[in-house]
């Protein structure tokens, strides 16, 4: 058996894709590289099929028709001979000394590991870093997810223990985007405790044209992300009467998140970009499929020197944004906003 199979789903990216592989080449025999090749239309899968020619102890190349980012998870790991598994976008990369972790692992027989990520630029330079505080190498319960705070995870964070998927009979839904915060979700509803790889691992390209995080693209698909957050309600909904206790406090914490982020995206971060009348649709679906969700997520954004405002709570009550405080809290940004640039003058 393979210690770790990595996934990367694969579609349009040749000007990023060596980055993304030398990222693996490793010298030992425990490792496999899944390249998922989703019926792109450049030379991506030219490219890889010259790394598995190179280096075919590591390399595997799978062709498939256009499915979108979660038919490669699950196409990935349908096959996937790892101990363990975790997704690797194919923009992205690993982190110098790649294989100590690769070391770290094949010692573990944990169901979760989490490890930090760095987001970077197309220059690699350096926006953010994410690392945990946690003890490295110690198995801690579910719970001190919650005890830390945590309520949301990303698929770059999140390496399994492949059987786990497995048994839950994992399956990403396919044909739309934004389905790698499932990867996030599900999961949690089985997996007992975990340990921490100190530092970390994961470079996140950020800002690279044609994202999924890129408001254009946003703009035309967000529909897909309230897709794939309401078929996780809906998943709370049918299992959390069999999850633990624990597990099913720390799902609907995540939950909770991911529907705040959706309104604050409408609401806050792209007003006037964005369809209102989408959002109109989530408010009312989510409310009939979990009141308890629904009634769960807090909106307060506070404003420096203005005080606090509840965006969620009046968007509910007026149905809209158009309203006098709204209007009144987009004075309160732009009049903080031109303070600050004074101050930077």
């Amino acid at each position: 058996m393979k210690t770790l199979s990595i996934i990367v789903p694969t579609y349009n990216v040749e000007d990023y894709l060596p980055k993304c592989l030398n990222s693996l080449i490793v010298d030992r025999d425990d490792l496999e590289v899944l390249v998922i090749i989703d019926g792109s239309k450049d030379r991506s899968c030219e490219i890889a099929l010259s790394y598995q020619k190179e280096y075919p102890s590591i390399f595997r190349v799978i062709e498939k028709d256009n499915g979108h980012y979660g038919s490669c998870v699950n196409k990935g790991l349908s096959i996937a001979q790892g101990k363990y598994v975790k997704v690797l976008d194919a923009d992205d990369y690993f982190n110098e000394g790649f294989i100590n972790y690769l070391d770290f692992l094949s010692k573990e027989n944990v169901e979760l590991v989490l490890t930090g990520y760095i987001t970077v630029d197309e220059d690699d330079n350096v926006i953010s870093k994410k690392e945990f505080d946690f003890e490295a190498g110690k198995e801690y319960p579910i719970r001190a997810l919650l005890e830390n705070s945590i309520s949301m995870m990303r698929h770059y964070e999140l390496t399994y223990r492949t059987e786990i998927l497995r048994e839950i009979s994992y399956h990403q839904t396919e044909g739309i985007s934004y389905t790698d915060i499932e990867w996030s979700f599900l999961p949690f509803s089985k997996i007992a405790s975990f340990i921490y790889y100190p530092g970390t691992l994961y470079r996140y390209l950020k800002g690279r044209s044609g994202q999924t995080v890129d408001i254009e693209y946003r703009r035309k698909n967000m529909w897909m992300e309230n897709k794939v957050i309401i078929g996780l309600v809906k998943q709370y909904e049918k299992i959390k009467a069999d999850v633990d206790g624990d597990n099913s406090i720390l799902l609907k914490h995540f939950l909770s998140s991911l529907v705040r982020q959706v309104y604050f995206h409408y609401l806050i971060n792209y007003p006037g970009v964005l369809d209102e009348a989408e959002l109109k649709v989530f408010d009312t679906d989510l409310q009939q499929i979990s009141v308890e969700i629904y009634q769960s997520v807090e909106d307060s954004v506070d404003i420096r020197k203005f005080g606090s405002f509840y965006y969620i709570r009046d968007f509910r009550k007026s149905g809209t944004r158009n309203t006098p405080k709204y209007r009144f809290f987009d004075l309160c940004v732009n009049t903080m906003k031109l303070i600050n640039n004074i101050r930077k003058k």
